[in-house]
């Protein structure tokens, strides 16, 4: 999969499809899988400090 890094001026489009609340960015974490936000692998502690 590619990769293009956005330019100041590009346009992203997108469409969302859900909405979700958390009370901590931990509990987002547990919820979504970190391949999701690229970071398969990671830790959880490596994603909240």
């Amino acid at each position: 999969m590619a990769y293009h890094a956005l330019q100041q001026d590009d346009k992203l489009q997108v469409k969302v499809t859900e909405l979700r609340t958390y009370d901590t960015f931990q509990d987002m974490y547990k919820d979504i899988p970190f391949k999701e936000f690229d970071c398969e692998g990671w830790t959880l502690k490596e994603m909240v400090i």
